[in-house]
């Protein structure tokens, strides 16, 4: 699901929108058996930069009982969850560029015991044209 929350009066496409997405595998082959993240982004965070978006989301991925039990039967330790906390700014620079520069939090990655919480930075680069 997702939809708008707060619209900018008079500015058409700028305001805060949230989403919410959840997920479900068969255990039996997937180590994740079920996930559920959300989030909210906010369009026009100011007033010069209209198409700019800022968000922030939370996503957590749970293991399933059969990966945690085969995990154990090799002596090693799973974690219920994997959780990343992620804050993101997309800037459209140009009418056929964007950068989106990220940073995540990762509570428990790959959710098997033993790593240590991860901060991950990235750059996504956007570079097309409407035609």
């Amino acid at each position: 699901m997702e939809g708008p929350l707060y619209q900018e009066p008079g500015h058409d496409g700028q305001g805060l929108s949230a989403f919410v997405r959840a997920g479900f595998a068969d255990d039996r082959i997937n180590q994740f058996s079920h996930y559920l993240g959300g989030g909210v982004v906010y369009t026009g965070p100011f007033r010069t930069r209209d198409d700019d978006q800022i968000g922030l989301a939370v996503a957590a991925a749970g293991n399933g009982d059969n990966f945690k039990r085969a995990t154990g039967l090799d002596g090693g330790r799973a974690e219920d969850y994997e959780t990343a906390i992620e804050l993101t700014y997309r800037a459209q620079l140009t009418e056929w560029l964007a950068l989106q520069p990220d940073i995540r939090y990762i509570i428990d990655p790959g959710a098997v015991g033993g790593l240590r919480n991860a901060l991950a930075v990235g750059l996504r680069v956007e570079i097309g044209r409407a035609w």
